[in-house]
C-alpha cells in the first residue's frame, strides 16, 4: 500500500476539528499540522502502522513506550497508557484545558516543554515509588502550571532540571519524597538542578518544604529559591539536624 505524508497545510485552519483518524499507510507525522486545531482532542489511527499507534487518543510510537503527542483541545483529565516509559518534548505543551494528570510509576523521562504551559491543571499525581526505575524531568517540563498550589515529587524521582517547576505562580507547598538508593555510597541520592523551581528573572514562589524519610542532603534554597519560609522533615529522616535554627547534613559538614 502507498505510503501517505500529510502535508504542512493539511488541517490549516480547521478550528472546529474534534476528532482525527488518520490512515495505517501515514508516516513521517509532524504534529505542527495541528497547530491551529485548538479544539482537536482526540487523535486515532486506523490499522497497522510500523512507526505509530494510537491510545486514548494520543500519538505513541508503534511500540507504545514513547508518547509522542496530545490534541491540545484535550480537557479535564488525561489517562497516560501504562506502556509509556517515556513522554515526549512538548507533548502536551499549551495542554489549557488539562485539569488532572497523572504520572503512571513506569514513566522514566518526561521530555523538555513536555506539559509546559498546561495552565489549567490544579492535580498533579505521579505514582512512581522507590521500587520503580529512576524518574528524570528535563527543563521546563512543567513550566507555568499557574493553578497547581500543592506538589508531591515521587520517591523514585532523581533528576530534576532547572525551571522544571518554574512559572508555577501559585505553587506554595512543595513535598519530597525523592531519593534514589546507591549501594556503592550506601545512601540515597539526587540530582536536582539549581532554579529547578524558578520562573523568569528569576522568581520564586515556593514557601513551604516537606522533606520525606529517605530524602538525602540538597542544595534547599538553590532548588527551591530564596522565599522559603518553613522546611519539615520526616523524623525517620537522619539525614538533616537542625542547629541554631540552620539545617545542615547530618554529618554537620553541608548547610542545606
Amino acid at each position: 500500500e502507498k505510503e501517505l505524508t500529510l502535508g504542512a497545510s493539511v488541517f490549516k485552519s480547521c478550528s472546529s476539528l474534534v476528532s482525527v483518524t488518520l490512515p495505517g499507510r501515514v508516516k513521517n507525522i509532524d504534529t505542527a499540522i495541528f497547530a491551529s486545531c485548538n479544539k482537536l482532542a482526540y487523535l486515532n489511527i486506523s490499522g497497522e502502522n510500523q512507526d505509530y499507534s494510537a491510545k486514548n487518543g494520543m500519538l505513541l510510537n508503534a511500540g507504545g513506550t514513547k508518547l509522542i503527542y496530545c490534541p491540545r483541545g484535550r480537557e479535564g483529565e488525561v489517562t497516560i497508557p501504562d506502556t509509556v516509559t517515556e513522554i515526549a518534548e512538548s507533548a502536551f505543551e499549551s495542554c489549557k484545558n488539562l485539569e488532572k494528570i497523572t504520572i503512571p510509576a513506569g514513566i522514566e523521562t518526561i521530555g523538555k516543554n513536555a506539559f509546559k504551559n498546561c495552565s489549567g491543571v490544579t492535580e498533579l499525581i505521579f505514582l512512581g515509588t522507590e521500587n520503580d526505575n529512576p524518574l528524570t524531568i528535563k527543563e521546563s517540563a512543567f513550566y507555568g502550571l499557574t493553578e497547581l498550589t500543592s506538589l508531591t515529587l515521587p520517591e523514585n524521582l532523581y533528576t530534576l532540571e532547572k525551571k522544571a517547576f518554574g512559572g508555577a505562580t501559585n505553587l506554595f507547598t512543595v513535598r519530597v519524597e525523592s531519593g534514589i538508593y546507591d549501594r556503592t555510597q550506601n545512601g540515597y541520592i539526587l540530582n536536582f538542578a539549581d532554579d529547578a523551581f524558578a520562573g523568569t528573572l528569576p522568581v520564586y514562589v515556593v514557601t513551604e518544604i516537606i522533606l520525606g524519610k529517605n530524602v538525602p542532603p540538597f542544595n534547599i534554597s538553590g532548588v527551591f529559591g530564596y522565599k522559603v519560609e518553613k522546611v519539615t522533615i520526616d523524623p525517620a529522616n537522619t539525614n538533616y539536624k537542625e542547629q541554631d535554627s540552620v539545617l545542615y547534613s547530618a554529618d554537620g559538614k553541608k548547610l542545606v
